[in-house]
This record gives C-alpha cells, sequence and structure tokens, in this order.
C-alpha cells in the first residue's frame, strides 16, 4: 500500500469513528468553520385562500415540455397547484451557468445545477429542513430511514437538520452500464462456444421474443481471449460476403467503447476526474502507465485491423446499422435497449432472425481487473433537487409531496416516467414486480410531448432500476457486477465526496475552466497514437509535460483537495448496498467481498 493510501485510509477512519459511521449509525454532521450564505426560510407569503400555488418547475427536459402537457395537468390535478415549466435548458451549460451568475430566470425547485453545494454557498438555494422531509415526502424521508448514513448526506453545513439540496441516487447503477456484446453464433461456428452452464437465457418477463437469441455470460473473457476471438473473426468471414470486410470488434468513439478495454488496467476511459496511485503518485488517469498500456494495445489492434478503421473519425452511431447489417462480432453499448428498432440488437435480429447475441461482464486484464464504469448508488450523482432562495415554506411543503411522489412513490415514478398501462407501456408480470415493456405509442406519442420523464430529477430509485429488465438480468447482474465481484469488478474512486460536504471544492470549477484544452491535448495524443503517428515510448513525456501545462498542474490539485473515498476495508461495511438483493448484501456485511488496495 503507497504511503499516500495509507494515510488516506488513517485519514478517513479517523472521520469515520468520529462521525459514527464507524459502526453505520447514524451520524451527526459536523458545522463547518466556513462563511455560509445559503438561506433558511424566508416568511411565508400571505395569500388568498382560493389561490393556487404556482411553482416553476426545473426538471432535465422541462424547457422542451409543451405547456399544459398530460403529465403537467396530472400534477396539478393531483395536488392542487400551477406548474410552470423552467424554459432554460440546464443541461446547456452556458445557459446554466448565465441564469446561475445573472439570477435571472431561476426556477423555484428541481434539477437546475451540477453542483447544488455551489448554488448554497453562494446564496441562490435555501436549506430544506429535515423535519420538512419527514412530514412532506414520507417515501424519500423512509428511503433515507433505510439506508444510513443518507440521512448525513448532502447535510446544510451550517444547520445539521437541514439539508442543502434533496440527493438523487443511482439505482440504476448497481453494475449496470455498457457491457461488451458478442455475435454467440459467430463464437459457435469457429468452435469457440461458450460452456453451457457459464450462460444465462435472456427470454422472460416479456422478452419472451428474444428466446433462443438473447444470452448473457456469467463469467467474461481474458485479455487474451478476446484477442484470439478479435483474430478469428477478422480471418473467418463471418458475414459470409466473401470479402475481407469483417469488422472483429467495432469499438465506438466515446466513453462506451473506451471504458469496456482501458478499464482492463484500472482506468475509467477518457475521465479527466479519475485519479489512480502507480508507484506511489497520484496520477490523473489518462496521463497512467495503465493508459498507455490501453494506448499500446489499441494501436497494436489497429494496425491489425482487428477494430473498425474509422476509428479516429468516426461516431457513435455509426456502428448501429454496420451491427445491424451483421458485419460486426464484438461491440459495447447499452445493454438495456433491446427494444430500440435503430441500434443493436434489434436491428440485427429484424435482418437476421437467427442471429445469436451474448452480453459480457467486462474483459479482464493482464492484472486480473474488469473495471467497469458503475454509479456507485446512492452517492453518485452530483445533481440534486434544489430550491430557490425565495421559496416560503407553504411552497416547500407543496413542492416536496410532488418530489416524493414522482420520484420515490411506487405509483408516481412508474406514471411520471412510462405514463397510461395499456397505452405508453404494459407490465411484463404481475404489476410493480416485473419488467415494463414500453409500446410504439411511448417512443412517438409519449416522452416529451406528454411530459414524460419531464419532472423527475436525476434520480433511479432501486426498483426503477429494474423495470427495464428482463429478470434474468437480475440474475446476471448479481453474478458478474459490484459487490458480488467487488474486488476486480468496478472502479473504487480514490477521491469521491461521499457525504457530499466539500463546501469549496474546486474541482468542478477547474473542470470548467481548463477541460476544453485538456480534451484536445489527450485526444488528439490518443488517436494519433492509435494511428501509430506517434510513439508510446519517445513522445509520452512530452505528452505529459504539454497536458500538466496546460491546466493539469490545476485539475490535478483541485483532484488531491477533494475528500477521499470510504472504501471496504475490514471492519467498515460497504457503503454501496441500497437496492442490492439481499443475498449479496448479506454477504457483503459478512466481509465475503472486501477491496484490497
Amino acid at each position: 500500500m503507497s504511503d499516500i493510501l495509507a494515510t488516506s485510509l488513517k485519514e478517513r477512519t479517523t472521520v469515520m469513528k468520529r462521525t459514527g459511521l464507524w459502526t453505520m449509525a447514524p451520524i451527526v454532521a459536523v458545522l463547518l468553520v466556513l462563511p455560509m450564505v445559503g438561506f433558511a426560510a424566508p416568511e411565508a407569503e400571505e395569500t388568498e385562500g382560493s389561490a393556487l400555488i404556482e411553482i416553476i418547475w426545473s426538471g432535465p427536459r422541462t424547457a422542451d415540455a409543451p405547456e399544459g402537457n398530460w403529465m403537467q395537468r396530472q400534477i396539478e390535478e393531483k395536488f392542487g397547484v400551477k406548474i410552470i415549466n423552467h424554459t432554460v435548458h440546464i443541461n446547456d451549460r452556458a445557459a446554466r451557468e448565465l441564469m446561475i451568475t445573472s439570477g435571472v430566470n431561476l426556477p423555484d425547485v428541481g434539477q437546475f445545477e451540477t453542483n447544488p453545494m455551489r448554488l448554497y454557498r453562494d446564496g441562490v438555494s435555501r436549506s430544506i429542513p429535515k423535519e420538512m422531509v419527514r412530514e412532506h415526502a414520507p417515501n424519500f424521508a423512509q428511503f433515507l430511514t433505510d439506508n444510513p448514513p443518507m440521512w448525513d448526506v448532502k447535510v446544510a453545513p451550517d444547520d445539521p437538520d437541514a439539508f442543502y439540496t434533496i440527493t438523487g441516487y443511482a439505482g440504476h447503477g448497481i453494475g449496470a452500464g455498457d457491457f461488451p456484446y458478442v455475435r454467440l453464433d459467430w463464437l459457435e461456428r469457429v468452435g469457440m462456444a461458450p460452456a453451457a452452464e457459464d450462460v444465462i437465457q435472456l427470454d422472460r418477463g416479456g422478452y419472451e421474443q428474444y428466446a433462443g437469441k438473447a444470452f448473457a455470460h456469467k463469467k467474461g473473457y481474458t485479455l487474451d481471449q478476446l484477442e484470439e476471438m478479435m483474430y478469428t473473426f477478422r480471418d473467418a468471414d463471418l458475414d459470409g460476403n466473401g470479402k475481407a470486410d469483417t469488422i472483429a470488434y467495432y469499438m465506438v468513439r466515446n466513453h462506451r467503447g473506451s471504458r469496456p478495454v482501458s478499464g482492463m488496467w484500472y482506468v475509467d476511459g477518457e475521465n479527466l476526474q479519475f485519479s489512480k496511485i502507480e508507484d506511489g503518485v497520484e496520477r490523473i488517469g489518462v496521463l497512467s502507465e495503465g493508459w498507455r498500456s490501453y494506448l499500446r494495445y489499441m494501436q497494436k489492434w489497429y494496425a491489425d485491423k482487428l477494430i473498425n478503421q474509422e476509428l479516429p473519425a468516426g461516431q457513435y452511431s455509426d456502428m448501429h446499422p454496420l451491427m445491424g447489417a451483421g458485419m460486426v462480432g464484438i461491440t459495447a453499448d447499452c445493454f438495456i435497449c433491446w427494444d430500440e428498432t435503430t441500434r443493436p440488437p434489434k436491428n440485427l435480429w429484424d435482418r437476421d432472425p437467427e442471429a445469436k447475441v451474448m452480453v459480457l461482464p467486462h474483459w479482464t486484464g493482464p492484472d486480473g481487473f474488469a473495471g467497469g464504469p458503475t454509479d456507485y448508488p446512492p452517492f453518485r450523482y452530483g445533481w440534486g433537487w434544489s430550491v430557490n432562495k425565495t421559496v416560503d415554506d407553504a411552497k416547500l411543503a407543496k413542492a416536496l409531496e410532488i418530489m416524493d411522489w414522482l420520484n420515490w412513490d411506487g405509483e408516481g415514478q412508474v406514471q411520471s416516467i412510462f405514463g397510461v398501462e395499456g397505452k405508453h407501456y404494459t407490465w411484463g408480470g404481475e404489476p410493480y414486480n416485473s419488467n415494463i415493456v414500453i409500446t410504439s405509442e411511448w417512443k412517438t406519442g409519449g416522452g416529451h410531448p406528454d411530459g414524460l420523464g419531464v419532472y423527475r430529477y436525476q434520480n433511479v430509485p432501486p426498483k426503477m432500476a429494474f423495470y427495464r429488465w428482463d429478470p434474468a438480468w437480475s440474475e446476471w447482474t448479481e453474478l458478474t457486477q459490484p459487490p458480488g465481484a467487488l474486488s476486480n469488478r468496478v472502479f473504487i474512486p480514490l477521491r469521491f465526496d461521499v457525504l457530499g460536504e466539500a463546501v469549496n471544492y474546486q474541482l468542478p470549477k477547474a473542470v470548467q475552466q481548463y477541460a476544453t484544452a485538456l480534451n484536445t491535448i489527450r485526444d488528439e495524443f490518443k488517436w494519433k497514437a492509435i494511428g501509430g503517428v506517434v510513439n508510446l515510448d519517445e513522445d509520452w513525456d512530452a505528452y505529459v509535460t504539454k497536458f500538466m501545462n496546460s491546466g493539469g498542474e490545476e485539475l490535478l490539485a483541485a483532484i488531491q483537495e477533494g475528500p477521499l473515498s470510504l472504501p471496504p476495508y475490514p471492519g467498515v461495511p460497504y457503503f454501496h448496498l441500497v437496492g442490492l438483493p439481499e443475498s449479496v448484501r448479506e454477504r457483503v456485511e459478512n466481509g465475503e467481498f472486501v477491496y484490497d488496495w
């Protein structure tokens, strides 16, 4: 263990004992000795008894939602309020920044900044009393109670009895993500079929149409096995057209392509905020030896025509028609998007009903690591549900009731995303205990026009993560994803603000200031390296120097200011257990899976 990490763990252990996290008992938030300008509740305005409370609501897509849409009307009728759709595109960084700095066109409540601590610190948002959460958001309060230390996540620095934002939850990140696909029928044709006991068929709960077509592998493949697979696919003309045009592995250009491969060397794709320790030194991931090893293999595979030759200039969507045309043996993509007709594997099956597709755990690298991205529930999201400083307690109470129903109540969760049963979706089995199968009406007539998915915040509670899955996905996830394979299948970030307590965390500001230049430097070197234009030995130091001199020094300093993660190690339960099957939770709490630093 490096000196840095040993010191880090010692510091965090001290914090854990001091706060009570050591035993996972409820902890008392520590008042930070820092000047804060977050606001408490303003005085309630006197209104006529019959007047409706108007709430300017910000969600992921409220700017695109038509006024008076179906979901908007459902909320208004159920809660007796007037909802006004916030008109700023919050996913547009420039528009969001102008709104916040000018104070013009701010919403009353909702998701409107990636860094909610900044809103509170700068006096844009107000605190949310815990007592009001208990009274007006009982479903969310129960979630917090059931999952300590959640009552102490996102606590206002100047008030231990209030939150500065309502935290989100990344339930779909329990192991979900972008996983490799392989043509199982191709493996069978070249004599590389996996053992039957290592394969799960995905054909239940509304997915019966995929019987004999969709499969999942329990164990995954090593780097050496991947290479053998690629060379075999390249040379076997498995698309049967007599041409040397088979793409063994279509590597998509974005993180969906890089993460499953770079993860073999414990590097989180192109993520500028990911750091790791090598030889006792903390390095940004894209400056690490692991990243260089990833580039070496990519360079080799590109030269040997194992991966798509248009990769440096290609787009993510280029893969869809090629996979559908039966020209690709391996790729990586959204593994729960089975029913989207323009992307694989649905477009492949439309062309070739006999094709078989098998989803895999991430590739296992030379050191035994098969790192895949996960969302570390329940702490992953920087987004939160915040409240404007001008909102009084009466409006906050009503807004909390709506937020609770949309995000944490079973009926509201389903209705706010999937709409009307029988029109927008059907259940694959027992309602609320099976997957959801969306209809063409949801895809075409629903979505934004009907206000579906518009008013929630960036939050996927545990059960929502499984509504779109074949039940077999849950079985496969339990077998192959964290924490069942925690020691080698998930990135545990070195630095992570677990409790959301970093008041003056400079990383978001550093990323905003330097990301454009650093992304350009990284991408230029990456594509030249893959194309064989640069020498990974002779040109590496110059790349690192240029990166560090162009804002990398400041970025690393900001990363290092951040709180350290709370990794699982002997005596400390694994935090990210929320929503996991009870059998897995028990195995983790019994110490069967402990991450070895």
